[in-house]
């Protein structure tokens, strides 16, 4: 017997009927129907239960039966006749099943009891289904329960709103007591709250649209930021990765973008405090600096919580309608996102690791529509002998072509050259990429007694890309205690700190994108095993990508500390004052340079590394004869802020009252840094040399060398703001189910 496909009938009999008795009698006048049809209107008629597989059955059609006033079982022997089904009455039920099931049939179990709560109180309509079937019942006024089971052992699920579910297992021995179900109340899922950053309030009282994601959901494998978790986890939350490097920040949209010049960014709420983010500006404005170097350092600096541990957070709630408004002000208006961390658990000591590793994948050419190297020399000799316009190339099938239309080689030279071409077939992605592994660790504590718990956590993360060079490294401490006193003052406290370094790669110099446009017959390595250069751009300056790698870089340190601090004291019942106070300080460190080897610099220099020396009329006249470029950006930022507020709530039977007041004082410092200097030497223990007084760059170079030490003078930048804000808000529940917010 299938259970997974079985089917129960079940129909409540009317008060005038006292059960199925086999005189009960029909009248029926049913042509050209199915089985199953002329069942329901038997069932309709007698008020009985049918139990029956709806595979066996479903294939029974163009039926067609008389009966008037005549006893059921004749009707059922006439329906069922040559179907290869019968029927057996088993206490008040009607079960149809293939002839040679009949004696499983008569095996099955009838079950009988009683659920109650804790407190021994009979529970009405609570329901109870055999687990794996749609087979069920409810118990009556007085808690009180009987059903026919077509198995002999299994698993009864017993359910109820506000009640935990309840498995209990049985077998034929069962049948010969009365059980007994007691189901425990389920507070949370009866009280469950929502917070919204400046209280919690009870989910039916929250008037506004709100999404809410657990931690246990979020899928943290080691390797993602936490904005990269919650993609896919919440309604209406979009995350955008603008890089697919290691450490570079996240866009995150809240119902879209709601502005167009302004910043989009939502408000990131952590226990109660507003986070900033760490840049003396809008995210939206990095596109708009006008420095490659600098604009490739900032797109490194974390956002507003990238120094929270993942592993440290309890739940995240998005508020996205209006009502976020309401609570936030205009700053809400692209949606906040509330997190609530993890607190101490009464109890002894409860150690808690949690660790992730995790294997990426090498891109690789199998994957990718992209020719290889015959397959591109095949394209460039067809588009030679079409006459098609082609560039003068030095290298490559068209180098080699040219060269001979000119003479300058023979036609053995040229097909020769050709053929090895064909074969040179660079793997730019074996070069460039690697397996990546990646792996991170937490390790908490938790604890305490009625009084005071504690939450402490410790977090390591190394997360590699796939390209090689690009890396991050994060470390993370947090503790968070709690206290009550007197059973009416409540105090939350919680301090943590995060420290992260990236290694990255330098303004234009992409591994992803040479590796994907790149002619795979162009070599990487001479046959000596030395690197091999080539002018990629017509302008006579050698390029091979890991010298560029090697002699390049962007490295990025970010550190952050926060604190808050929560007080709840309850005046009287149902009147609370509330007050948080939080700091947080961050300093961010970006450095990206070029030397003297790379072909950057040469651009700028005017020739090849080595091509000339000092008494060279080209070194003479260079605008950078020695050194490379170093460009260096630091950020620092201070915020606080404080906020006092009344909370009152009263519940007037059916209807409730929650009314909130108070004040909010916020301020924000930044101070920003930011230099590119000239004759960088890192080889000679990271110090710069004097160049000489020099001319602007050509306009492809942002920067201009204007004074004795080719040495831009330092941008500084400092910003300073203060708020102080009111408000009231308040609620009014009708039945407990309708409410009514303003502010």
């Amino acid at each position: 017997m299938k259970l997974t496909f079985l089917l129960m009938i079940m129909l409540q009999v009317s008060t005038w009927a006292t059960g199925f008795s086999q005189e009960s009698r029909v009248s029926l006048q049913m042509k050209d129907v199915s089985l199953e049809k002329v069942i329901l209107e038997l069932r309709d008629q007698t008020g009985i239960r049918f139990f029956y597989s709806i595979d066996k059955i479903k294939s029974i059609e163009h039926l067609s039966i008389i009966a008037t006033n005549e006893m059921l079982k004749d009707v059922l022997n006439r329906l069922l006749e040559g179907t290869g089904l019968t029927y057996t009455l088993l206490d008040n039920v009607i079960v149809i099943k293939d002839i040679t099931e009949v004696d499983q049939v008569r095996r099955a179990v009838r079950l009988k009891g009683w659920v109650v709560d804790e407190k021994k109180q009979a529970l009405p309509g609570v329901t109870i289904k055999l687990m794996g079937t749609s087979v069920g019942t409810a118990t009556d006024s007085r808690g009180w329960f009987s059903i026919v089971l077509p198995v002999t052992e299994g698993r009864l699920e017993f359910s109820f709103v506000g009640f935990s579910t309840q498995i209990v297992d049985f077998n034929r021995t069962s049948e010969r007591d009365t059980m007994r179900v007691i189901l425990k109340e389920n507070v949370v899922n009866m009280d469950e709250v929502v917070v919204t950053g400046y209280q919690s309030v009870k989910k039916k009282a929250m008037a506004g649209s709100f999404s809410k994601v657990e931690a246990k959901d979020l899928v943290m494998t080691g390797s993602q930021t936490l904005e990269q978790m919650l993609q896919g986890k919440l309604p209406g939350v979009m995350v955008v990765n603008q890089s697919g490097l290691t450490g570079t920040r996240q866009k995150v949209r809240v119902r879209g973008t709601s502005t167009l010049v302004g910043n989009a960014e939502p408000v990131w709420v952590v226990d109660g405090i507003i986070q900033q983010d760490p840049l003396p500006f809008s995210t939206s404005e990095l596109t708009n600096i006008g420095d490659d170097n600098m604009d490739m350092i900032k797109n490194f600096i974390g956002g507003a919580i990238s120094w929270l541990n993942p592993n440290d957070i309890q739940d995240i709630t998005v508020l996205k309608d209006a009502s976020a408004t309401a609570i936030y002000g205009t700053k809400a208006a692209n949606g906040v996102i509330v997190i609530t961390t993890k607190k101490g658990e009464r109890g002894r000591l409860a150690l808690s690791y949690t660790g992730n590793f995790s294997v990426g994948e090498k891109l690789d050419y199998d994957k990718l529509e992209i020719m290889n190297s015959k397959q591109r020399v095949d394209l460039s000799r067809e588009a030679y002998q079409r006459g098609a316009q082609v560039p003068n190339d030095k290298i490559g099938y068209i180098g080699l072509a040219l060269a001979y239309q000119r003479g300058e080689i023979s036609f053995e030279d040229f097909n020769n050259g050709a053929k090895k071409l064909e074969s040179v077939n660079t793997n730019w992605f074996d070069v460039l990429y690697q397996t990546p592994f990646s792996h991170s660790h937490s390790l908490s504590f938790s604890g305490g007694n009625d009084n005071s718990t504690y939450y402490a956590s410790l977090g390591y993360s190394n997360n590699e890309n796939t390209a090689k060079g690009n890396s991050q490294t994060s470390y993370t401490g947090r503790l968070n205690l709690s206290s009550t006193f007197w059973n009416k003052l409540r105090l939350n406290v919680a301090l943590s700190g995060s420290h992260a370094e990236t290694s990255a790669f330098a303004s234009g110099v992409d591994p992803f994108s040479y590796a994907i446009n790149t002619n795979r017959a162009i070599a990487c390595y001479q046959e000596n095993g030395d690197l091999f250069y080539y002018d990629n751009d017509g302008r006579g300056y050698d390029y091979n990508i890991l010298n560029e790698l090697k002699y390049s870089g962007n490295e990025n340190r970010s550190r952050n500390l926060n604190i808050s601090v929560d007080v709840r004291w309850t005046m009287m019942e149902g009147l609370v004052f509330a007050t948080t106070l939080g700091g947080n300080t961050t300093s961010t460190f970006g450095e990206t340079w070029f030397t003297e080897r790379t072909n950057y610099v040469a651009r700028l220099r005017g020739y090849n590394y080595g091509e000339h020396d000092v008494y060279d009329e080209e070194f003479k006249l260079s605008r950078l004869p020695y050194g490379g470029v170093l460009t260096v950006d630091e950020n620092e930022s201070f915020n606080y802020s404080w906020r006092g507020q009344f909370e009152y709530v009263k519940n007037l039977g059916r209807h409730s009252i929650n009314v909130m007041v108070g004040g909010e004082l916020t301020s924000n410092k930044y101070k920003s840094y930011s230099q590119t200097n000239y004759g960088y030497m890192p080889e000679r223990g990271l110090s710069f040399v004097d160049v000489p007084l020099g001319t602007r760059p050509s306009s492809d170079v942002n920067y201009t060398l204007n004074d004795a030490y080719a040495r831009t003078k330092p941008s500084v930048s400092k910003s300073l703001s203060n708020t102080i804000s009111y408000y009231i808000s308040g609620s009014y529940m009708f039945d407990n189910r309708y409410a009514l917010i303003s502010r």
